[in-house]
């Protein structure tokens, strides 16, 4: 088993999924418009982490990512 993220890593884990949270709340994400129409509206996609929040989430900062942990990731995956 791999290292314990720090203290800062988790508080940015954790601040992360509640935008992400608050986000998926937000009355214009309607999910079952998205089911109809198979399109995911660009206002979304452009939503938290401008549109590559789960890609970029485990890249480290100095290289553009969010430098979030492994289990921040699993946590945020569909």
């Amino acid at each position: 088993m791999g290292p314990a993220p720090s203290a800062e890593s988790v508080a940015n884990g954790a601040q992360f999924r509640a935008a992400i949270e608050e986000f998926a709340r937000v009355p214009r994400v309607d999910n079952e418009q998205i089911e109809r129409d198979a399109k995911i509206p660009d206002d979304v996609i452009r939503g938290p982490g401008r549109g590559w929040a789960r890609f970029g989430m485990k890249i480290d900062k100095a290289y553009g990512g969010l430098g979030l942990s492994n289990l921040d990731y699993c946590r945020l995956a569909p």
